[in-house]
């Protein structure tokens, strides 16, 4: 810019990002709420009608590892440093409704962790009702106290029914998961394509800095959503245009649009 340097740039970019973000947190708009007791059954039936297997399902959840900086501090590189992916991560968790809202989110913690620890706030929200989430096998979900509020595709090492009937109905189940945990992706695509910052190594240094950063991206992202309506998710589960689907095996073979990609054996 003219006249200004670097470093005074930077300064007012904090300070605005500090402005915006006490905005985005007062208005209705940007609130990140979880469903109320009469929101759940209107969240459902979005995803029953297009997946009729999966009744009583009301959101997607996921794990989004994002970049940061390598840290001089060796305990903090540590905390950071992504052994599966070998790269140095902060690690993020998002839960999103069918109308393409974020319900739950939990931010900026180490990258070392697994998906399955930073989800924990997640876990005490799920026992307190009927429903439950879509996500992949990362996230536990045959623990006595969250079983059944969380559903995962089969994984190898599952036990399966040994009565044929039953294990069509699994597979069936197991496919309409699979093909319905994809709105988490979209989900994620939409929090990424939109805000190009965080693709960028996040600062390392600063972690509450980092962590309104994360805040305004994604209390931005409920403002676009519920203003501007331009959501994948939303346009997908919203629609009244969707093919009747019968339950068992036709349905892999007839809506699963990823089917042809693999195979089962019965």
């Amino acid at each position: 810019m003219f006249a200004l340097t670097p470093a005074v740039c930077s300064r007012y970019i904090r300070f605005g990002l500090s402005l915006l973000l006490k905005v985005l947190r007062q208005i209705p708009e940007g609130k990140i709420c979880w469903p109320t007791a009469n929101e759940f059954p209107a969240l459902a039936s979005r995803i029953s009608a297009k997946y009729p297997l999966l009744q009583h399902a009301f959101g997607f959840a996921d794990g989004l590892n994002l970049p940061v900086e390598v840290s001089g501090n060796s305990d903090i590189e540590n905390a950071y440093y992504n052994g599966w992916t070998c790269q140095h991560y902060c690690s993020s968790v998002f839960t999103f409704a069918s109308d393409g809202t974020i319900i739950h989110a939990t931010l900026n913690a180490p990258g070392s962790w697994h998906d399955a620890m930073v989800a924990g706030e997640l876990y005490n929200k799920l026992r307190n009702h009927n429903y439950f989430i879509v996500a992949d096998t990362a996230f536990p979900h045959t623990r006595g106290d969250i079983r059944n509020k969380i559903k995962t595709p089969i994984k190898t090492g599952d036990r399966l029914p040994s009565n044929r009937q039953e294990l069509a109905e699994c597979l069936a189940f197991s496919a309409q998961v699979v093909s319905a945990r994809q709105a988490a992706e979209w989900g994620m695509r939409a929090i990424q394509g939109s805000f190009g910052r965080l693709r960028v190594p996040l600062p390392i240094g600063d972690s509450t800095y980092r962590l309104h950063l994360l805040e305004c991206c994604i209390r931005s992202h409920q403002v676009r959503t519920r203003l501007v309506g331009v959501n994948q998710i939303a346009e997908v589960y919203e629609s009244n245009e969707y093919e009747s689907n019968s339950q068992g095996n036709n349905y892999l073979h007839n809506t699963n649009r990823i089917a042809r990609f693999y195979n089962i054996v019965l």
